[in-house]
C-alpha cells in the first residue's frame, strides 16, 4: 500500500477536459432548448 504524500491536483490536461466536456454539455442542451422553441413556435404559427 503505497500512500501519495501530495494531495491530488488536478492537471491542467484534466481541467482542459472538464471545460470542453461542460462546453460541449452546454451546446447539447442549448441546441436541443432552440429545437423544442423553433417547434413550438411553428406550433404556434399553424394554430394562428
Amino acid at each position: 500500500m503505497t500512500e501519495r504524500p501530495k494531495k491530488r491536483i488536478i492537471s491542467r490536461i484534466e481541467l482542459a477536459f472538464l471545460i470542453i466536456g461542460l462546453l460541449i454539455i452546454a451546446y447539447i442542451v442549448t441546441a436541443q432548448g432552440n429545437c423544442a422553441m423553433l417547434k413550438r413556435t411553428e406550433k404556434l404559427e399553424w394554430v394562428e
